[in-house]
Order: structure tokens, then C-alpha cells, then sequence
């Protein structure tokens, strides 16, 4: 499985190993005791924990998930994803927990809509969808496609944790809900430039996410003043609009509710998960990992 996992801090040492002549040029030593070529985080998680001296960050010692969120983008230009319907029934053949324990090792957690909790304007009686594969080809029934419906699914191969994979994970799931899905992977230099081109014709597997942590993040994502590449909706427009022109947090906050809100009824996208990202270190350093994945080493100390 290739991953983007942050493992930056796997066996790191804030010091000059007591082995080695010091060095006036040595100010930080990272050590990695395994080779690029036999280290697969999510795959080796076992084999990290069981290391003596290394304590691992993970979502099995009850992390939090970062503000990195993992969603699929569809093209509501061209048919077949004009039709809300049947962007609607994508959302409910996609079962998020199933590919978070079974790809993820349960490093992640479901996204409950657009917004992640860490971001202004999070409202959590805003929901996604619930997994309903009989509700799908219920939906691909009434939009005409009784028999199934082609779809292409496009995804970046290393630039998100599991992001091969998880494709290949909802291609599997979309079959048993009435699509009939093909899966192309590219590297990530080549996918992002058929993004901005316009180039996906269908469904598309990005990530989101920054330290500013505020809904106003997917203005350029969602917006048709934003990229507007693959999506428009003047309601959504409003809101953008309506939530950077006012400076009053209260109304902003019920501003980017409204929409999350439109963007869900809308289906928007199809709402993944945050991932939770890895770390693993020598237990002589103190450091806690933040959701927005900023890694201030000067914040760590020695023990």
C-alpha cells in the first residue's frame, strides 16, 4: 500500500547519539532504523509498535483525526452527475467506516460532511450520508439507469495515506450498489494537472485541509468564483459570499451551517474521512502531535 503517512518523527533524536563523535554541525540527527524500500507504515504499524523505545501516535491509542479531510469531487457539469440524484446515490453506496477499518487499519475517522470538527463554522447536527446500498439502485432507478450506470472514478497514487487503494475499496462497493465503476490512477504531478484542465469526467479523490482552519478553506474548491472547475450552485455562491463579507463571528458561524447544510442536500461531493496520521519516536522525546499536521519541533523536548 502506498501512503502519505507523516512518519517524519519515526526513531527521531533531538541529539547527537552518544556513539558518535559530536559534530558543531549537528543540530538535529533523525535516525530511521528501516529502509524506504521494507517500510510501509500502515502495513508495519505491528512491527513499529513492537520496536523497544519507540512509542507510536496512532488512532489505536486514541488520537484525534487531523483537519486533513479525504473527499471525492464530482463533476455536476456533464451528465451523469448533473443530476443531484445520482450524485445522491454515490454518497449512499459508500460505506466510509468499512474503508476505514479494512484500508486505513482504522486510521481515520468518518467525515461528517464538509466540514471537519476542528474547522469554523462546524455544526454537528450537520450530517452526511449513511451507507445504503438499496437506496442507490433505488435512485439509479428513477434517473433512468435500472441496469447500471458507468462511472469513472480518478485517483493520485502516494500523495494521500491508502489513496490507491481506497479508489479500488469504493470501485468494490459501487458495483454491489448498481455502478459499474472503472478506476484510473495516476501519479500525483500528472493527476493534479488534469484537475485544474478540467480533465475528470466524473469522480475525482483529493484531500483538504490547512492550518487556517475556518469553512472559508473550500471557497476555491466549491465555489464558482473560486476554481470553479467542476461544480456550481448560487445558493453555495451566497453563502461563500455572505460568510467574507461579515465580520460578526456568531452569524458567520450560522452562515458556513447553512452551508454545509446546502452542500450535503446538494451532494457536493461524496464526504470520505479525516485521516489520522502516523508518528512514531524514541521514548526519550516528548512532543504531541497537532490536527493541522504542523510539525513545531521546537515544541519537542528530551526526556
Amino acid at each position: 500500500m502506498t501512503t502519505r503517512v507523516l512518519i517524519a518523527l519515526v526513531a527521531l533524536v533531538l541529539a547527537v547519539a552518544p556513539a558518535q563523535p559530536a559534530d558543531p554541525k549537528d543540530e538535529l540527527r533523525v535516525a530511521i532504523p528501516w529502509t524506504p524500500e521494507n517500510l510501509d507504515p500502515t502495513m508495519n504499524l505491528s512491527s513499529i509498535r513492537a520496536q523497544v523505545g519507540v512509542s507510536l501516535f496512532d488512532s489505536l491509542v486514541g488520537r484525534d483525526a487531523e483537519n486533513w479531510m479525504i473527499y471525492l469531487g464530482l463533476n455536476a457539469f456533464k451528465k451523469p452527475l448533473s443530476d443531484v440524484r445520482v450524485r445522491q446515490a454515490l454518497n449512499y453506496a459508500t460505506d466510509v467506516d468499512a474503508i476505514v477499518k479494512n484500508v486505513l487499519e482504522r486510521n481515520g475517522r468518518r467525515a461528517p460532511g464538509p466540514l471537519t470538527p476542528h474547522m469554523f463554522g462546524y455544526d454537528p447536527s450537520v450530517k452526511g450520508y449513511p451507507s445504503d446500498p438499496v437506496k442507490a439502485r433505488r435512485l439509479l432507478a428513477e434517473t433512468g439507469y435500472p441496469d447500471g450506470l458507468e462511472i469513472t472514478l480518478d485517483a493520485p497514487e502516494g500523495r494521500y495515506q491508502g489513496d490507491k487503494e481506497i479508489a479500488e475499496a469504493l470501485a468494490g462497493q459501487w458495483q454491489r450498489a448498481g455502478f459499474k465503476p472503472k478506476v484510473q490512477v495516476a501519479e500525483w504531478g500528472a493527476y493534479f494537472k488534469r484537475y485544474l484542465a478540467k480533465h475528470f469526467s466524473d469522480a475525482y479523490l483529493l484531500g483538504l485541509g490547512g492550518p487556517m482552519q475556518d469553512a472559508d478553506e473550500l471557497f476555491n474548491l466549491v465555489s464558482s468564483k473560486g476554481r470553479g472547475l467542476y461544480y456550481k450552485n448560487e445558493k453555495v455562491d451566497m453563502l461563500f459570499d455572505a460568510g467574507r463579507s461579515t465580520m460578526d463571528p456568531a452569524r458567520r458561524r450560522k452562515i458556513y451551517s447553512d452551508l454545509a447544510r446546502a452542500m450535503v442536500e446538494d451532494a457536493t461531493w461524496v464526504f470520505l474521512m479525516q485521516q489520522v496520521d502516523i508518528y512514531a519516536m524514541r521514548d526519550r522525546v516528548e512532543w504531541t502531535p497537532r490536527p493541522d499536521q504542523w510539525m513545531l519541533l521546537h515544541r519537542a523536548t528530551l526526556k
